[in-house]
């Protein structure tokens, strides 16, 4: 049987590591919840890859959120492969987290998940934040 990102492709759904369901067989990076990423801060690099005009009208992020552009062809070049992501961007939809995650599986990272809800539904739940300036980005 074929593996694919950590897991077979021939069964529908499993639970991932940090509980969520994932449907095997799709290039869809998984989903994390504000919650589950909160629990889990020490374990896991957050890339920010919202848009750059709502980056830089916002002053918080995600503690310990690294800032990448995507529009920047290289942005994955410095990552290690075998590291754990989780990507978020400002759309409640995480198009553009879906979209780079896609682009993450395709260049050989196997753990990478999307922020469930983005940068929105971490803000709504109430999780903390941090100045940019107080952060490396």
């Amino acid at each position: 049987m074929a593996e694919k990102r950590g897991y077979q492709t021939t069964t529908s759904e499993y639970h991932g590591q940090f509980g969520e369901t994932i449907n095997r067989g799709t290039e869809e990076p998984p989903g994390i919840t504000p919650e589950g990423l909160e629990r889990r801060l020490d374990r896991v690099t957050v890339l920010d890859v919202r848009a750059r005009v709502d980056y830089e009208s916002s002053e918080k992020l995600i503690p310990k959120a690294r800032r990448v552009d995507p529009e920047e062809l290289s942005w994955t070049e410095d990552l290690p492969k075998d590291g754990w992501y989780v990507l978020y961007c400002s759309a409640p939809a995480e198009a553009a987290c879906s979209r780079e995650g896609k682009l993450m599986i395709g260049r050989g990272f196997e753990n990478v998940h999307v922020l469930m809800g983005g940068w929105r539904a971490w803000v709504e739940a109430g999780l903390p934040t941090v100045d940019k300036t107080a952060e490396k980005v």
